[in-house]
């Protein structure tokens, strides 16, 4: 009878799922974004600036230029790249796109679309030096190639690198919008009061429903509420700690961060994602944290209500 080693089974079927798992992940799309000006020419100005000092320190490709206005000429070259990808992303992508009706990126789009900028840039770099070294720029055909085997390797790294970014971000902002959906407000009524430190007479009352969040300072707590009905904002500074507001509050109260406990009635927007997230309150410019440890007692907690 044949005998089949447990652990290379084991590993076999690991890898199956692993490559499922890969496969999944890599036939999800994302909804196509238009990008603006300012979001280019943001990203395309750091590249080209990382592209520059890697021509002059590193002179790669034998890009070796002996004129005395090297790096002038050099800065010539990024910023012709800029330009050149400038105009691919803010009009001829799109008007591919268009075209093709495309609504939904997968990840052969990003990787079509890299290859064509870096294959474009590597093209666009021969003629230039082609152009400086007194050679004819009008012979394309091994210039090509040669761009294409360049930008085939970098297109698929940037291309994977921005899929999966693209593809966080989307699945963030749908959990988010899950969130925002679930979103409610509940009964709120009565006051909460906190004694004030030990030795001291007296205590500390606020209506519940005026409450928007808790913050820690040091040995002290401060709790804003809204004072009237203009809805402004009032402070006040308790000798208390966040530990014991906590265990003090009941819903819709909650902790959402070593330093913040706040009221969900108040919460008008979630933004963020698993890395981070943050609330965004109806009444305050405040911006809440919410650490990663709160976010799945965060989650739980606006679904059930």
């Amino acid at each position: 009878m044949k005998t089949y080693d447990s652990k290379v089974i084991l590993d076999h079927k690991s890898y199956l799922c692993n490559m499922r798992s890969i496969k999944n992940y890599l036939t999800r799309s994302v909804p196509r974004k238009e990008l603006k000006s300012g979001e280019i020419a943001k990203g395309l100005g750091i590249a080209c600036a990382i592209i520059y000092l890697i021509f002059v320190l590193l002179e790669p490709f034998n890009f070796n230029i002996t004129v005395s206005n090297k790096y002038l000429v050099i800065l010539g070259f990024t910023l012709i790249y800029f330009i050149t990808i400038f105009i691919l992303l803010k009009w001829i992508f799109p008007w591919v796109n268009r075209l093709l009706k495309i609504q939904r990126w997968y990840f052969y789009h990003f990787l079509l679309g890299y290859f064509c900028l870096t294959t474009m840039v590597a093209i666009v770099h021969q003629m230039l030096q082609n152009l400086l070294n007194g050679q004819s720029v009008s012979s394309l055909s091994t210039t090509i190639l040669h761009a294409s085997f360049i930008g085939l390797i970098p297109a698929i790294i940037l291309a994977f690198i921005f899929y999966i970014a693209a593809l966080k971000a989307a699945l963030a902002r749908g959990s988010n919008t899950d969130l925002n959906t679930a979103l409610k407000t509940v009964e709120q009524e009565g006051y909460i009061t906190f004694n004030t430190a030990t030795g001291e007479k007296g205590f500390h009352r606020f209506e519940a429903s005026s409450v928007l969040y808790l913050k820690a300072e040091d040995n002290y707590v401060n709790v804003v509420c809204l004072k009237n009905e203009n809805r402004e904002t009032e402070e006040t500074l308790i000798r208390f700690t966040l530990k014991k507001a906590a265990e003090r509050l009941a819903l819709p109260f909650l902790r959402v961060h070593r330093s913040y406990i706040v009221n969900l009635n108040q919460v008008s927007k979630i933004s963020g994602n698993t890395q981070g997230m943050q609330l965004l309150l109806r009444h305050s410019k405040q911006i809440i944290p919410v650490s990663r440890s709160y976010i799945p007692a965060l989650k739980e907690t606006i679904k059930s209500l």
